[in-house]
């Protein structure tokens, strides 16, 4: 790339955008996977339990 180009200014300020958008959602991704985590932690340690118990099976 030649920083002499008229178009330099376009694409430099085009890679910051784009790389603040990925920090962006990176950040978003971490913050989300992080809450997940605790959500998972919490219904852990109250001994929820995600299915129902199962039903004995009767002998046909």
């Amino acid at each position: 790339m030649s920083f002499t180009a008229p178009h330099v200014g376009f694409v430099l300020v085009s890679y910051g955008f784009s790389a603040l958008v990925l920090c962006g959602l990176t950040a978003i991704v971490l913050w989300q996977a992080r809450s997940t985590a605790n959500r998972l932690k919490d219904l852990e340690a109250r001994a929820v339990r995600r299915r129902k118990p199962a039903k004995p099976v009767t002998p046909a």
